[in-house]
């Protein structure tokens, strides 16, 4: 398996990102510790182009579960381009995935 470092990724998507002018909403990062174990948890906006919030936990670098989610699933029709909105519903995607993982019903 291949992992490539955070600001390799950062550098080449974002460049990519900023070339075709796709607007994205900044994610959300959390760090926890759940029974003696260590997850990183990362949650993003795929921008209105190709609307999903994705979230991802990785433990020890690699990723150990996606949760892919559609604008159309939590946005109202009509608002699918509300900055607010979106960010909003990145926000409870985010802390949704980490009231989970820590009730231990998600791994």
């Amino acid at each position: 398996m291949i992992f490539f470092s955070k600001q390799f990724l950062l550098k080449k998507y974002k460049t990519t990102l900023y070339r075709k002018g796709i607007e994205l909403e900044k994610g959300f990062n959390t760090d926890i510790e759940v029974k003696g174990s260590s997850y990183h948890i990362q949650t993003e906006d795929w921008g209105q182009f190709n609307p999903y919030f994705v979230s991802r936990i990785f433990q020890n670098g690699a990723v150990v579960k996606s949760i892919k989610t559609s604008y159309g699933e939590v946005l109202p029709a009509g608002k699918l381009t509300s900055s607010k909105l979106i960010k909003l519903a990145m926000k409870v995607q985010h802390n949704k995935i980490l009231d989970l993982l820590v009730e231990g019903k998600l791994l």
